[in-house]
């Protein structure tokens, strides 16, 4: 360090006088006289000295120094200590050059404590160099200026020891490193107490410029001047250090050639600043933080050159306005910060390429990448990318964006506006991270792989255009907004909200769905396509329901639930397509009103596996549809396929049902399954056979359409409602809880094997018959209902069974017959309501209990047996015909009217019991005892009521014949309230006689005064007389007419008082003769002759 003591010696100029050119030779210096202490030397003043190279060979101690005219000073080993004056290297006659050599070879210049040039000041003009070989220069009190063409040249060591606020350095010409893996280190001095010297990297002038061309240059030094507007040239991979913080200014430069490295402080650049890197090699701005801070810096690379801005640092782009442009490639920040819209390359040219993965990035405002390619490697993204509050990534680029990092939004945006190409894969353990706000993707996503991640985070949204899936964990509390998805390998999807309204899926391998809710809209569903081809789509709701108001396309899919059973619902116009192979549905699903349309495809199988609901809308195509488990039909609904698998499931069918079909089944077109139609009509357009398993039922329901067979015993048509098409019945058709009306004319009501069966259960069964039928199956009707006939009548023909439990059969035909079997059993009344219901020869009856019939006429026929211990009860204004021969071995309780034979006829009975409604009809046609109705009782007989007898074929019977008309081996109860009996002769009287164990009709002469002609005058004939005494013409003998005058008069009633008391005495019972007893017809007849002549003798005694 020079020290100056204030006396200012002699002035010596460098002459050439001596023999070498060495400094320590006397003669080379004016006056022969060496330069001492304090003393002024100047070199080059002389033209002798022009072009001199002087060198050192001892320690040089002098007040001041100037060079010029091309001439050179090196130190050698040795220290130049200009004390007191200026040091300066002038330009006059081309300069001068200070070369300071290496002292200290065993040490580094950076740490040596050996100076080579020691100066105040130092002033290099233009033309001049300070050229270090390995040398250290300290500069001291004063200003180490660099004129614009004036140079620094080489390595070492520059001290600043400066200790006041001036600067130390002033470059305005350039400082230049150009020996190879060697450093020139500016700092301040550390051997000087309170050395701050400083640095003026561009000079006074602004144009001082650096160039690291062979090594490296560091500034250590403080910055007088943090604005630099000169040039600065790392070449060739070397360094230039700055350990202030500095800024490029508007015209300043960094040129990289070949490579290089700028390091150091934090730099900030603006205004018209430009950065360069050209013909090759990697330039770096390394371990520090570049900020972009306004204006319009150029940031250009020629390939194939590379320009590193933020190696090991970070850049923040402050500011819009910067140019990033070239065709090299471009390296960002270890940390990227954008605060500012910002563009990398320009406008459609997709030249310059960015090695985006050379640190982390985030994105404040919007950044657009117009780039020929984000990674020159072609391994991808790498790194991480954060993007907030609502800034945009915007990807220009001539080929897809590869992720292998992180993509991490706060709101936020990606896109590809200028690109509409381009799109994003995501690869390996990449992650898509969303941590707030609404972060969108509006460009294609491709996930490579299934180690990619996709989250999130509550209360955030994630929005992508469209996806390809290729695996990968998708999860989060947030909301994911997806359009176009395509799923390509099997991919769960776990958020909150999964929003698949904005596009379409197609679902190439398997995709689980394990999600809140499937549209950010409540109640809302997903309204674009889904299309799963060969894939399961397993959907999982936390509410249960999957709502679709979209299309479904179908190929060979699978849709489920494994989770939580969720139910997969479709809304207004809703699809399904299913387009080939066997698609199928393992959860429930509901179609929610009457637009929805499904359309399969020939050959195409469509499965609803876990049930379904139809509201309406059309099934068709030419494919198969099988539904299994429950299906609910709850609007009008039509299917038009080829053939529909119904009997897989319970179907309840509460609104029209239409199946336009060919085949209710497949392969064997037989139902096995469970139908419920309530207040609704199943319209089955085909021919369809129910099995074993089948259970048809209507609930207030209509069955409609072409022929059903109930082709086994097992299987069940039931309910109530109606039954427009034709039925062959081999199984059952049973009526429950209302009337089963079966309207189908032309039906087999006992099937092709005549085993049906028929049954009143818990309703009325009513059957419809375009023909008579003959009925060989069994029948029955159950407490209080009916099996109804309406139209032709139903025979019940040999074999068959007609069972009423307190039911009823009833008939609107005009004919049927029983000659099969009838069961009659309690508790309680049965009965048969027809017009005419006939037991013929083969009927069996067994009476467990009373059966009433209300027939207009019954009849039954020789050969019908009837057992039991019931009644057969004929109803009032009803007609019973035991028709000749016929054998009823039960009671037989009258309310209306019983007829014996057929005009006349005989049969047998049981008991028989007549109610005061009653009327029993008798028939007299001779005296034969084939010529008048007789009914003959094994058992008791009980009388009310009427008897009616008519005569038959013109007989007239005479006095004294004898009619027994019953029977009853058990004894006889009361009598008849009532009397019809056929006028008889003049003087003849038909009595009505009854023995304990019959009733018998008698011919017998008729009392004149007997006017109520009951066998004998009493006060009743009195009344009579006195009720019609008056009559002048006209009266009859029951009015009180006795001598046949036509008046009730006096001569009348002397006649009352002749015969008064007067009776016709009735003979013991005796039958008309029969054929075998002629003996007792004789005795008989005498007997009447001796009757006759004795009432003869009592009449003319009593005149």
């Amino acid at each position: 360090m020079a020290h100056f003591d204030g006396v200012r010696g002699a002035t010596r100029s460098w002459d050439d006088g001596g023999p070498d050119k060495s400094w320590h030779t006397a003669a080379n210096w004016s006056g022969d006289a060496l330069p001492l202490g304090g003393d002024d030397v100047i070199i080059g003043n002389l033209l002798a000295a022009a072009g001199d190279e002087i060198t050192l060979a001892a320690f040089v101690n002098i007040g001041s120094l100037e060079m010029f005219n091309e001439t050179t000073l090196r130190t050698g080993s040795f220290e130049l200590l200009v004390n007191g004056g200026p040091l300066e290297l002038h330009s006059t006659l081309d300069g001068a050059t200070l070369v300071a050599e290496d002292r200290d070879p065993g040490q580094p210049a950076r740490t040596t404590l050996l100076d080579s040039v020691d100066a105040d000041s130092l002033r290099i003009d233009n033309d001049c160099v300070l050229q270090l070989d390995d040398g250290v220069v300290e500069v001291d009190t004063g200003e180490l200026y660099v004129a614009p063409n004036g140079y620094i040249l080489g390595a070492g060591r520059i001290d600043l020891a400066r200790t006041d606020a001036g600067r130390n350095l002033n470059n305005n010409g350039l400082v230049i490193n150009s020996v190879p893996f060697s450093e020139l280190l500016i700092q301040s001095d550390s051997e000087a107490a309170g050395a701050n010297g400083t640095v003026d990297l561009d000079g006074n002038t602004g144009v001082g410029r650096w160039w690291a061309s062979q090594g490296d240059i560091t500034i250590m030094a403080p910055l007088s001047d943090t604005e630099f507007n000169g040039v600065m040239l790392p070449h060739n991979g070397e360094h230039i250090t700055i350990h202030d913080d500095w800024q490029l200014g508007d015209d300043g430069e960094i040129l990289f050639e070949m490579g290089g490295v700028v390091t150091g402080g934090d730099l900030k650049v603006f205004g018209t600043a430009l950065i360069e890197s050209t013909v090759n090699g990697s330039a770096q701005f390394r371990d520090m933080h570049m900020q972009i801070t306004g204006g319009t810096p150029e940031f250009r690379v020629e390939a194939p050159a590379i320009l590193d801005i933020g190696y090991g640092g970070t850049v923040t782009y402050a500011a819009p306005g910067a140019r990033f442009h070239g065709d090299g490639t471009l390296r960002p920040g270890m940390v990227n910060i954008v605060d500012a819209d910002t563009q990398i390359g320009d406008d459609g040219t997709n030249e310059l390429s960015i090695d985006l993965d050379q640190g982390a990035w985030t994105l404040n405002a919007d950044l657009l990448l117009d780039v020929a390619s984000i990674d020159p490697s072609g391994d991808g993204f790498d790194d991480t990318i954060r993007i907030n509050n609502g800034a945009l990534l915007n990807l220009d680029l001539p080929g897809d964006f590869l992720l292998q990092e992180a993509l991490i939004f706060n709101g936020g945006t990606v896109d590809n506006i200028l690109a509409p190409h381009v799109e994003m894969d995501v690869n390996e353990i990449a992650t898509i991270r969303v941590e707030s706000g609404l972060a969108r993707i509006l460009m294609p996503v491709r996930f490579l792989d299934d180690t990619s991640t996709v989250y999130v985070a509550p209360g955030a949204t994630l929005d992508i255009d469209a996806t390809t899936f290729r695996g990968g964990t998708i999860h989060g509390e947030g909301v994911l907004q997806a359009g176009t998805a395509t799923i390509e390998a099997p991919t769960t999807i776990s958020v909150a909200t999964l929003d698949m309204d904005h596009g379409s899926w197609r679902v190439h391998d398997d995709l689980t769905l394990d999600v809140d809710a499937v549209s950010t809209v409540v109640g809302d569903g997903v309204d674009g396509l889904i299309e799963i081809d060969s894939a399961t789509f397993d959907v999982n709701v936390a509410g249960g329901v999957f709502k679709m108001q979209g299309t479904f396309d179908l190929r060979s899919a699978i849709i489920d639930s494994t989770l939580n059973a969720t139910r997969v619902t479709f809304d207004t116009l809703t699809e399904i397509n299913a387009l080939s192979g066997v698609s199928r549905f393992n959860t429930p699903v509901e179609f929610l009103d009457q637009f929805g349309q499904i359309d399969i495809d020939v050959p195409s199988v469509l499965i609803f596996a876990e049930g379904a609901t139809f509201r309406g809308g059309g099934v068709g195509g030419g494919g198969i549809l099988r539904v299994f488990e429950d299906a609910y039909v709850e609007a009008p609904t039509v299917i038009s396929v080829t053939t529909i698998d119904f009997d897989g499931a319970d179907w309840y069918v509460n609104a029209d049902l239409t199946l336009n079909v060919s085949a209710i089944d497949n392969p064997d077109n037989r139902y096995n399954g469970h139908v419920v139609v309530s207040n609704a009509t199943l319209t089955v357009n085909t021919a369809w056979e129910a099995g074993a398993a089948a259970r048809i039922e209507l609930d207030g329901g209509t069955l409609a359409g072409f022929g059903l067979v109930l082709d086994d015993a097992d299987a069940y048509l039931t309910g109530h409602g109606a039954v427009t098409s034709t039925v062959v019945n081999d199984g059952l058709i049973r009526a429950e809880g209302g009337v089963l009306q079966l309207q189908g004319g032309g039906s087999n009501w006992d099937g092709t094997t005549g085993a049906g069966r028929l049954n009143a259960y818990g309703g009325d069964l009513h059957l419809v018959n375009a023909l008579p039928f003959v009925f060989r199956g069994d029948a029955a009707a159950f407490d209080g209902h009916e099996l109804f006939v309406d139209g032709a009548p139903l025979h019940f023909d040999t074999g068959s069974l007609l069972w009423l439990s307190e039911g009823k059969f009833r008939s609107g035909a005009t004919y049927n017959y029983l000659d099969g079997q009838l069961l009659v059993s309690g508790p309680g009344l049965a009965k048969i309501e027809a017009q005419l219901f006939r037991f013929d020869g083969h009927a069996q009856v067994t009476l467990g209990d009373d059966l009433l019939l209300s027939n207009a006429r019954t009849e039954i026929v020789s050969g019908a047996a009837f057992t039991g211990g019931g009644t057969l009860v004929n109803n009032k204004a009803s007609e019973l015909a035991l028709l000749d021969g016929a054998n009823v071995q039960v009671a037989i309780e009258n309310h209306g009217v019983m007829q014996l034979g057929a005009s006349p006829g005989q049969a047998l009975g049981l008991d028989f019991q007549q109610g005061t409604s009653g009327e029993l009809q008798i028939e007299l046609g001779g005296t034969s005892l084939n010529d008048f109705d007789r009914l003959t009782l094994h058992g008791a007989a009980q009388l009310a009521g009427q008897l009616t007898v008519s005569l038959w074929a013109g007989f007239n019977p005479a006095i004294g014949q004898v009619f027994p008309i019953l029977t009853a081996t058990g004894g006889r109860l009361g009598t008849f309230d009532a009397t019809v009996l056929p006028a008889m002769d003049p003087g003849e009287l038909m009595l009505v006689t009854y023995g304990a164990h019959d009733v018998t009709l008698r011919i017998v002469e008729l009392l004149d005064a007997d006017f109520d002609e009951d066998g004998d005058v009493d006060a009743a004939d009195l009344a009579r007389w006195d009720a019609n005494y008056g009559i002048a013409a006209g009266a009859a003998h029951n009015q009180g007419d006795a001598n046949g005058d036509g008046a009730v008069d006096g001569s009348d009633l002397l006649r009352w008082q002749q015969q008064n008391g007067m009776a016709v005495i009735v003979p013991p019972a005796v039958s008309v003769p029969e054929p075998r007893t002629l003996l007792l017809a004789i005795v008989a007849a005498l007997i009447l002759a001796v009757i006759h002549g004795r009432l003869r003798l009592r009449r003319r005694a009593a005149r």
